[in-house]
């Protein structure tokens, strides 16, 4: 198998599959991007949707539609046509009424590929990719391997060595065409005005310790660790500032990062700060990052950390560390042969104390974007994902049916009251 993870292209088709289409390199393709956003529309595959359509509308003819209940305000892409189709609620049923205009636009736009960014927007892209007879390709972007039930597409790109193993060793995936892309950021453009702003906000002198993350129960524990990497560094005699920038998801893990910061240490949940909060990464002088967030700050040079599974601080990447955690997509699944806490202290203490060592980690940083975190890069990769997309094509009816099927058992499981409990004492 290629290292990207792809299965042999070349090989016969299997029987079920369409006859190959003649479709001419020199054409310019059209794609359909899909995305069916949850919360308020600030989790990561918003992100890489975005990027992705950014991108490879310079390359291609790019169409990117929303599937669901919420407006995101990070899906607006210079330059690119992007529909919002909202359902009145998140039922099942009222996501299904979306279809016929969702068909109707896309019998008007005639896409050769329809690239979905999560399971359930690629219920509809599959749904499009039968009616219309073109492709159709979904993205796992980034989380734990899944728990439960997952489509079976033709086309899956995933962005970590973790996720391709999942998928290339589970049975139900052996007809799919596996493609490891990780490359999904684009270099940062700062905003030189919010960056200003936080500078005036920040007290006295010394380096920045950022972290920019959804203050939610899946980045806590990362939260965490950055607040006693700066509380550390602080008692050591490093005058630290500590800056956290992340939406407020869950009002518990806000109160608990809130009681974690110490005196002048900063956390800013304001819309301004926190809509592509990517723009200030800037400030940081150290920045603890897991997945695109990390990549981000790669492309401007910071000097990066990651979480580490059961640490109590997080790691400093280095030429011999960051693969192990490139793996797992830099996530608090992470882990390192070997791993020493106090030696990762005392290098994070290096890199402040000496500039040889900060420089050489943000050349590191600067090497590491170029060639394993740049979407740039990757555009040739995706252009032959779609073109061969094209003419292998199967009809996953079943698969399709356990789909619908999944959709419906969740929402009426959703729908179900509560048990009832006894009061105490009755």
């Amino acid at each position: 198998m290629p290292e990207d993870g792809r299965r042999d292209v070349g090989q016969s088709m299997k029987p079920g599959a369409l006859a190959p289409q003649d479709e001419p390199r020199s054409r310019r393709l059209k794609v359909l991007y899909l995305i069916s956003p949850s919360g308020k529309g600030m989790g990561g595959h918003n992100h890489s949707f975005r990027t992705t359509v950014q991108t490879l509308g310079g390359h291609l003819e790019a169409v990117g539609v929303t599937v669901g209940t919420i407006t995101s305000p990070v899906h607006a892409v210079p330059g690119q046509r992007v529909h919002l189709l909202a359902a009145r609620s998140s039922a099942f049923l009222d996501r299904l009424r979306i279809w016929p205009e969702l068909l109707r636009l896309a019998r008007q736009e005639q896409p050769d590929v329809v690239h979905a960014f999560d399971p359930n927007s690629f219920f509809f892209g599959r749904r499009l990719a039968l009616a219309l007879g073109c492709a159709a390709v979904l993205t796992k972007c980034g989380g734990p391997n899944p728990a439960k039930y997952f489509p079976v597409p033709d086309d899956l790109v995933v962005f970590s060595e973790e996720d391709l193993g999942y998928f290339r060793c589970h049975r139900r995936f052996q007809t799919t065409r596996l493609h490891l892309i990780p490359n999904r950021v684009r270099a940062i453009e700062p905003d030189p005005g919010l960056l200003n702003a936080l500078s005036a906000l920040l007290p006295d002198d010394g380096p920045v310790l950022l972290r920019i993350a959804r203050l939610g129960p899946f980045h806590e524990e990362s939260v965490l660790q950055t607040t006693r990497l700066a509380h550390r560094l602080r008692q050591d005699g490093h005058k630290v500032r500590l800056l956290l920038i992340g939406f407020a998801e869950h009002p518990g893990t806000h109160r608990r990062v809130q009681q974690a910061l110490g005196p002048g240490d900063c956390l800013l949940t304001e819309p301004p700060f926190t809509v592509n909060a990517s723009r200030l990464v800037d400030v940081g002088d150290l920045v603890v990052g897991t997945g695109r967030s990390l990549m981000e700050a790669a492309s401007r040079g910071r000097i990066l950390l990651a979480p580490i599974q059961g640490g109590e601080i997080p790691v400093l990447l280095t030429s011999e560390n960051w693969r192990h955690l490139f793996r797992t997509n830099f996530s608090q699944r992470s882990t390192i042969p070997g791993y020493c806490e106090d030696d990762n202290y005392r290098e994070i203490r290096r890199a402040l104390a000496e500039p040889a060592q900060t420089e050489a980690l943000r050349r590191l940083a600067r090497s590491l974007f170029e060639e394993h975190f740049s979407i740039e890069s990757a555009v040739p990769r995706y252009l032959d994902l779609y073109h061969h997309a094209l003419s292998h094509r199967t009809r996953r009816w079943l698969d399709l049916g356990r789909q619908w099927l999944d959709l419906f058992l969740r929402q009426a499981l959703a729908r179900r009251p509560p048990p009832c409990r006894e009061a105490p004492g009755e």
